[in-house]
């Protein structure tokens, strides 16, 4: 399944229990490959270079991302790629917004006169759990004359959703397909499967930016030399050794059961479906320190993983209902916030 280089280049990714999760083959011809990467910055790196890449150096592009993107992505692109960017505005609820896409867009050609785009949509935003609607954003390419398939770059940042989003069937989770809806993918592994730190990054018909290290014997594909070879089988075993479809189950009813257990308490609570992020106003400093929850500004966050049982749930609600004497509660009742 793997080939492993341990001093430098990259692994050749060809795990199909990984690569089937969103490589689905219509009839025409997609050349898809992939590697594992050291974790998502990697991944986020090699998607956004395989876009700006694939339009070559004679054409004016554009990397474009929301204000919910991970943190890694600007930074790749401003201190290693050193590629324009635009930031879209998100709705309420995490999403990038389509309409304020195509208004970038709009200017963007018309003003600047980019003419390709490298789109970088998210499966998971880290704080809100938002999905981006990546059919809605190319109609919105589209609306201001975008031809998605010769102009545009679309690539996925699933850092943690990613590991559940293909297991869903019940059309909650939009269909992605590289080489179809989407043209790359980076994914964690060390999020959702947890365990170990790496990633994987997955192409469609990437361009070629191998470089020939003689003295390796070896074709370097990423940017990250030398890396762990045993992270590839690591992670293979670890696909094997859970039903992960039944724990993202048990893992999306545990962030239901919060979800309607701090709204019982007149605590405005919210979820991005599918996703496994309820996000809610801020407690106290002395409880988000005591439970590690990700603050920022006004909201905090819990992520229900595997390890979160009903009885950690319970135990939760329990301390927070009884913190500064019900103090923190009232707050948070009084705290609102869109969505």
């Amino acid at each position: 399944f793997f080939f492993f280089n341990f001093c430098g280049g990259g692994v050749f990714f060809a795990c199909p229990r990984v690569k089937n999760l969103f490589c689905r083959k219509k009839k025409r011809k997609i050349q898809i490959s992939g590697h594992v990467t050291t974790g998502g910055t990697e991944g986020n790196l090699e998607g956004i270079r395989a876009g700006i890449s694939r339009f070559g150096p004679e054409s004016k592009t554009l990397t474009i991302y929301s204000d919910q993107t991970h943190a890694s992505v600007p930074k790749v692109c401003e201190t290693q790629l050193r590629t324009p960017t635009a930031i879209v505005p998100s709705l309420p609820n995490g999403q990038m917004d389509p309409e304020r896409l195509a208004e970038v867009i709009d200017v963007s050609r018309n003003v600047l006169s980019h003419d390709k785009y490298v789109l970088v949509a998210t499966i998971g935003t880290t704080f809100k759990g938002a999905n981006d609607d990546v059919a809605a954003l190319t109609r919105a390419m589209e609306s201001v004359g975008v031809n998605r398939r010769e102009d545009v770059h679309v690539h996925v940042d699933a850092a943690l959703n990613g590991g559940f989003w293909n297991l869903i069937e019940d059309g909650r989770a939009q269909r992605l397909r590289i080489g179809h809806e989407i043209d790359s993918l980076s994914m964690s592994s060390h999020k959702w499967h947890g365990g170990f730190v790496g990633g994987v990054i997955i192409m469609a018909n990437p361009a070629d930016t191998a470089i020939e290290v003689p003295y390796l014997g070896f074709t370097d594909r990423m940017a990250s030399g030398s890396r762990d070879g045993m992270v590839a089988p690591k992670w293979h075993a670890r696909l094997r050794q859970f039903d992960w479809l039944e724990e993202f189950r048990r893992c999306e009813a545990n962030a239901h059961l919060l979800l309607e257990a701090l709204r019982e308490r007149g605590i405005a609570a919210h979820r991005n479906d599918p996703g496994v992020i309820v996000v809610f106003p801020k407690p106290s400093d002395a409880f988000c320190d005591r439970f590690q929850l990700a603050a920022h500004g006004d909201l905090a966050h819990v992520c229900v993983m595997p390890h979160v049982s009903e009885q950690i749930v319970g135990a939760f609600l329990e301390e927070l209902d009884h913190d500064e004497g019900g103090e923190t509660v009232r707050r948070m009742r009084e705290a609102e916030f869109d969505w």
